[in-house]
């Protein structure tokens, strides 16, 4: 599974019961908020390959679901639903296939939100699970999950490379980037992926 911000997470507001933050109410909270460890990694990504169910901004506050306001829901191909909500942007919609690791959105507040951040949630069979084993990071305020040592290597190689272009704020393959290439940006990854 992918982390859904390139820089990896921390922990705002565990999934589980909580005090709600509008109105101090013991409640249940559905999912697990997160926030980018980098300042300005705001895009949000696909936690893992799935197609896209919806797409929207609901304002409509007799809809529950107005709650999350700008959102992205994911049906995974592990079988589960996942939702990103309170984005600023979407950047897929409803239909669409996304890979793991995929764009999908621009972290906000819309909705019932007390600041900016992600809220991840993730069902199964209708029922939401505690998100925060399947991402790696602890279900508690401040816990941190960054991304494997050997990925910051990998794409400083491929931007060596001429394979990606771009700086730690944002990756993208090089134009052109040739098949040979990513066989070998491929090949080295899989080698450091046997080693951890």
């Amino acid at each position: 599974m992918t982390l859904p911000f390139e820089s990896g997470v921390r922990v705002t507001s565990p999934f589980g019961m909580r005090p709600d933050p509008f109105t101090g109410a013991s409640s249940v909270h559905g999912g697990i908020d997160l926030v980018p460890l980098r300042e300005g990694d705001l895009t949000v990504r696909a936690a893992v390959p799935g197609s896209v169910v919806q797409s929207r901004m609901v304002t409509d506050p007799m809809n529950r679901t107005s709650e999350w306001g700008n959102y992205v829901s994911l049906f995974g191909d592990d079988g589960r639903v996942y939702y990103y909500c309170h984005l600023a942007s979407r950047a897929v919609s409803q239909g669409d296939r996304v890979e793991a690791g995929q764009p999908i959105g621009i972290e906000g507040r819309t909705g019932r939100s007390t600041g900016v951040h992600l809220h991840f949630e993730v069902r199964q069979d209708g029922v939401p699970v505690d998100p925060s084993p399947l991402i790696g990071v602890e279900n508690v305020p401040g816990a941190e999950k960054s991304p494997p040592a050997w990925y910051d290597e990998a794409a400083r190689w491929a931007v060596r490379e001429g394979i990606l272009r771009g700086t730690d704020d944002g990756l993208a393959l090089d134009e052109p980037c040739t098949r040979g290439m990513m066989v070998v940006f491929l090949h080295r990854l899989w080698k450091k992926l046997r080693q951890t």
